[in-house]
């Protein structure tokens, strides 16, 4: 799609340039209006709680920052699923200068944009949601390779045929294990990607190519071949036996470190002391 898409079709935003697509960008400044922890000149969460409670809806909508991967997928299906009241909220709160909820206004207003978070929001549902889950589960590194290669031979099938993801009986990367989702989202979902079923399965395609490459790339040491692809010996699996997959999101501990540290200054959270006293314990480790 070459044709501008939401607000770059107003002259209002003409300077306003952003290195993404303006579905990333639709997600990012929702979340920043209508998230917790949001702009602070622009953000109206209050207002939209409100509105929500009003409307009988539940806003999921999440932060935008942090360090999870998971976080602009997740946001993809919160922003998605209210996109009608996301619209009607915004319209009735941009009489006074708020651009970026302007913004917010327009995009949401593009359909073209709400068939590729509906894509986004499919690849949550489906691949990035469970995944998640399986990495913060109780899973040892001895079983990842399974999964690895579950979620490979998964995505040669869906970048085969997409259109597998719009059907309503298809489950998660890994089946009906870590698959945990609310059905009437999954159908108001699975109902508009039928609809705009071209766009949806060509961002689909897309997407998952991108991913397949990555995967590829970043998990190869657990594929056949790898280091850990085949059957573990002993050593190896003595060496993985008690490691949990949390390990993986470790640094995800720091990734409110900023927030933290400007708004709770006189707080004293794991993750301030742990940044505090790093040298410290960096000394130390090389003193033992």
């Amino acid at each position: 799609m070459e044709q501008p898409l939401g607000r770059d079709r107003d002259s209002l935003f003409k300077n306003w340039k952003a290195e993404e697509s303006a579905a990333i960008r639709f997600i990012r400044t929702a979340s920043s209006c209508l998230g917790p922890r949001g702009d602070e000149k622009s953000g109206v969460r209050e207002e939209w709680l409100v509105f929500c409670k009003k409307e009988g809806v539940k806003s999921k909508i999440i932060s935008h920052r942090g360090n999870r991967f998971n976080n602009i997928f997740q946001n993809s299906e919160a922003v998605f699923i209210l996109r009608n009241e996301i619209e009607h909220f915004s319209s009735k709160a941009t009489s006074g200068d708020n651009k970026k909820l302007k913004s917010v206004l327009l995009d949401a207003r593009d359909e073209n944009i709400q068939a590729i978070l509906c894509a986004i929001s499919i690849l949550y549902m489906h691949f990035t949601a469970p995944y998640w889950r399986l990495i913060n589960s109780s899973t040892k590194y001895t079983a990842f390779p399974k999964y690895v290669k579950m979620i490979r031979h998964r995505m040669s099938q869906w970048i085969e045929d997409p259109s597998i993801l719009l059907n309503q009986n298809c489950m998660g990367v890994f089946d009906d294990e870590f698959w945990d989702v609310e059905e009437e989202r999954l159908d108001n979902i699975k109902e508009y990607a039928n609809e705009k079923k071209d766009l949806v399965i060509q961002v689909l395609k897309v997407s998952l190519q991108k991913m397949f490459l990555v995967i590829s790339r970043q998990l190869v040491e657990f594929l056949e071949g790898g280091a850990y692809g085949e059957k573990l010996i002993s050593s190896q699996f003595r060496q993985l036996e008690n490691c949990p997959l949390t390990n993986l999101i470790g640094e995800r501990a720091f990734g409110d470190l900023d927030f933290d540290m400007g708004h709770l200054r006189n707080a004293h959270s794991s993750t301030e002391l742990l940044s505090t006293c790093s040298k410290e314990i960096e000394q130390w480790t090389v003193e033992q």
